[in-house]
């Protein structure tokens, strides 16, 4: 019995280490307990090397904010921009509570290190179906023509999935040709709006059944 009784907590302790290997199981509990945001924990730098991992971003997701979500802080090098975005069904009415998933490059056009890319966000729509999210204007990919552009995945029961990508209008990347291909295949393209402090620029995602 007694043997049964150590090795038990002897597979408990290896349990608890493997979960908080990379700090995700320590962090998931700050957030339970109201010590931090998801929000928070997302631009703190002390998290920023474990971005990449699936367990830091089971944690984003399941504890993902709701209406305005913040990818990048201060530190990050780049443009500064807001992504409005609301999100319709076929026949325009407003879909809220709805978790959109975006992710992008950074300044240099690249993802980072990892399979996953480091800078990411989940975030809900709220009662009027929209988003805002706050980040850098992403780069294209180095020695290649593809356009700047954020990725958005949307993934909601009762509604086929939606992966698709935004795209800007002044990108010196988009030719007319590029343009045109993009809006066949379902990629929305914006403007920007240079009168704030900070470019915003709008969007509209349509769910279909």
């Amino acid at each position: 019995m007694k043997l049964i009784v150590t090795l038990f907590f002897l597979s408990l302790s290896s349990f608890c280490c493997t979960q908080s290997k990379d700090g995700s199981y320590d962090l998931k509990f700050k957030i339970e307990t109201g010590k931090i945001t998801a929000q928070e924990a997302l631009l703190d730098n002390q998290y920023m090397s474990i971005h990449h991992t699936d367990s830091f971003r089971s944690v984003m997701k399941a504890f993902a904010p709701k209406g305005n979500l913040k990818i990048t802080n201060e530190n990050e090098f780049g443009e500064k921009i807001k992504v409005n975005c609301v999100l319709k069904d076929e026949e325009g009415n407003l879909l809220p509570n709805v978790l959109v998933y975006l992710y992008h490059t950074d300044n240099t056009g690249v993802y980072g290190d990892n399979t996953n890319p480091r800078l990411f966000g989940y975030v809900y729509t709220d009662v009027n179906g929209k988003i805002q999210v706050e980040t850098i204007k992403p780069v294209g990919y180095p020695k290649s023509e593809a356009p700047r552009h954020i990725h958005i995945e949307v993934y909601h029961k009762g509604f086929k999935d939606y992966i698709s990508e935004f795209l800007f209008n002044d990108d010196e990347r988009l030719t007319e040709t590029l343009r045109k291909d993009m809006l066949t295949h379902g990629v929305l393209i914006s403007s920007f709006d240079y009168t704030g402090k900070i470019p915003s620029i709008d969007y509209t995602v349509v769910l279909k059944k």
